[in-house]
């Protein structure tokens, strides 16, 4: 089922209409978040578990309206299917990144699980900057890296050892792809793989395996799964103006989990691990574009 495009040019001037508006309430909605936000930094010089749970809660609180809003607002169809989760444990979640409406996906399948308040993320370091969303991010203890691994491995340890301390539950997101796909950085994936002697991708990139090895390293004794999470778009990748327009008319989530314990220790065999699991994505999404819809979630 592809975006829905403009009858006329009176649908166009009113799907643009309701991306300006729309983009100004949640601009306002964003806006008071942060300002509760520094709120919370009165809790921080007694206890900074209780400021992160400040955080959290008012991520959950925020974030679960604004996703049910969202999705009411736009008439957007979310097609869940895969495996059951437990809303009790923490996990990794891995994610493929086509799009900037990627994140949006998230927060739905999140807010069907009742861990929106606890998702936690790798970001670029250059998004820490941003007014309003970098801002709120700083506070739920984002991991912005640089792609520059002697200083994002420190960055990565001293945020995951915060974690530790404060021992709150939690959801890590991680898009190994490392960054939203475009012909340039396709091709490069594609050489990267002939020179890593792997057979190409059919549509995705070649995920990049350190933070999914750190991370395990790190948190494995505190995480009980990793979470597959495969997005697609019927009809083709939309961009975020297309959402705020109303113009996406559904997207397809499908998840599988993967218990810590059955996987491997050792560095290469998770960098192994990871590039098997994204092989398997890959078929899947090509599978997709055959049939239309993921197993078990026939349009």
């Amino acid at each position: 089922m592809p975006p829905r495009a403009p009858r006329s040019i009176a649908d166009a001037a009113a799907g643009t209409v309701r991306g300006v508006l729309v983009t100004a309430f949640f601009a306002v909605i964003l806006a008071f978040a942060n300002l509760l936000q520094l709120l919370t930094l009165l809790l921080l010089p007694f206890s900074r578990r209780r400021f992160l749970r400040a955080n959290t809660a008012i991520a959950r609180t925020l974030l679960t309206r604004l996703a049910g809003l969202a999705e009411r607002l736009h008439r957007l169809r979310v097609v869940l299917s895969g495996e059951t989760l437990s809303r009790a444990e923490n996990a990794l979640v891995l994610v493929n990144h086509q799009s900037s409406i990627d994140i949006n996906c998230v927060f739905s399948f999140a807010w069907r699980h009742q861990r929106l308040g606890e998702l936690r993320w790798f970001a670029k370091a250059p998004l820490a900057r941003v007014p309003g969303i970098g801002w709120g991010l700083r506070f739920l203890d984002t991991i912005f890296v640089t792609r520059a691994w002697e200083q994002d491995q420190r960055t990565i340890a001293k945020v995951f050892e915060r974690m530790k301390q404060a021992d709150l539950p939690f959801w890590l997101l991680l898009f190994p792809e490392g960054a939203r796909q475009t012909p340039s950085k396709l091709a490069e994936s594609r050489a990267h793989e002939a020179r890593l002697g792997l057979p190409p991708l059919g549509v995705l990139m070649l995920p990049r395996t350190r933070g999914f090895v750190a991370t395990l390293s790190e948190l494995s004794d505190r995480t009980q799964a990793v979470y597959d999470l495969t997005i697609a778009y019927p009809g083709g990748t939309p961009t975020l103006w297309d959402l705020l327009c109303g113009l996406v008319r559904s997207v397809h989530l499908h998840v599988r989990r993967f218990p810590i314990a059955e996987l491997p220790r050792t560095e290469a065999e998770l960098e192994a691990w990871l590039f098997q699991r994204w092989r398997e994505k890959d078929e899947l999404l090509v599978s997709f574009e055959a049939q239309g819809h993921f197993p078990g979630a026939e349009e």
